[in-house]
């Protein structure tokens, strides 16, 4: 969770408009754990790999890791019957798997940052992944997406009945605003009468400025 903004947003929002809020997710001693206001529970279903830093686990070891992930899922929502079932990114979608019709039956949403894509190397699971996400959404009771671009991309790729939801991924506002250390640093490097351009993402081989 604390390295996908997007989800911590919604957790939030969700948490402090009095919804119990139950996060399924994985764990990596690195991350600081946010603490939300509210009923949140948090459930760690196994360890996360820093793929830009570690080397990858064994085949093996991540096919465990994943059922393991897909086993949780299924117990947390057997134990705890959610009205609404929040799958985030195509990576969720054969997680969550398929859920039959029913009166006990919760409302699914995909909820997607990225349009779901496949690199030849990902591996099985992201090639799985990206197989089945498309019936999934279509089968889901809401898409979302951050933008229009995307979202109009996304729903002809999945042939959805309905454009996708739009919700823009911003930051949430703060009731104080922290202290302004990049002005200090600007002005120490000359560089006070400068244009600034903020990015708020990851930076990485396939992203940048």
């Amino acid at each position: 969770l604390e390295q996908y903004p997007p989800s911590v947003y919604q957790v939030g929002l969700l948490a402090e408009a009095g919804l119990r809020v139950a996060v399924v997710d994985t764990w990596h001693p690195e991350f600081k754990q946010i603490h939300f206001q509210g009923l949140v529970q948090r459930i760690h279903a196994g360890p996360h790999t820093l793929n830009y830093k570690e080397r990858p686990l064994p085949r093996l070891t991540r096919f465990r890791y994943a059922w393991t992930f897909k086993r949780t899922i299924r117990r947390t929502r057997r134990e705890f019957h959610p009205k609404v079932l929040i799958a985030y990114d195509d990576r969720a979608c054969p997680m969550v798997g398929r859920i039959m019709q029913g009166k006990n039956r919760p409302r699914i949403i995909s909820h997607f940052h990225e349009l779901p894509q496949y690199r030849p190397g990902e591996g099985m699971g992201a090639w799985h992944s990206n197989r089945y996400c498309p019936g999934f959404a279509r089968c889901s009771d809401l898409v979302i997406f951050p933008d229009a671009h995307r979202a109009e991309i996304f729903r002809g790729q999945a042939g959805l009945a309905r454009p996708p939801a739009v919700v823009m991924n911003c930051p949430r506002r703060l009731a104080d605003l922290p202290a302004n250390t990049l002005a200090i640093r600007l002005n120490a490097a000359g560089l006070a009468t400068c244009r600034v351009v903020f990015f708020r993402g990851w930076l990485g081989p396939q992203r940048g400025l």
